[in-house]
């Protein structure tokens, strides 16, 4: 995946614009796996609600923007918040939390990384 273009923005000016380095739908219900993905080599379940998600390729520093959406398919936990934290060059963590603050498994979630 390329992280970064070149593009003409007009009136002589050519800017970086960058790009969507990783991206994956995974499952955490269970044994935590992607149901497809593109720039990660692995998830590993770290506890109720907490997931680890390493990259293929490492990032050439921690200055990435992480989206996170978490769906259900099975049953209707709300969501409060979806976390990520502890940004390296080869993984980061995230989190999910239900209304009372308890982390959760979730069945269908969603991971975006742009750099």
């Amino acid at each position: 995946i390329a992280s970064r273009s070149r593009f003409n923005c007009g009136y002589g000016s050519v800017q970086d614009a960058f790009m969507v380095r990783a991206w994956g739908r995974f499952e955490m219900v269970g044994t935590h796996s992607f149901r497809d993905d593109e720039g990660f080599s692995s998830i590993t379940d770290i506890g109720t609600g907490r997931s680890r998600l390493n990259f293929t390729n490492t990032m050439p520093n921690s200055y990435y923007s992480v989206q996170l959406t978490a769906g259900t398919t099975s049953y209707t936990t709300a969501v409060a918040a979806a976390n990520s934290y502890s940004a390296s060059t080869s993984q980061f963590y995230i989190s999910v939390e239900d209304v009372d603050g308890n982390f959760i498994d979730k069945d269908q979630m969603n991971v975006t990384v742009v750099r």
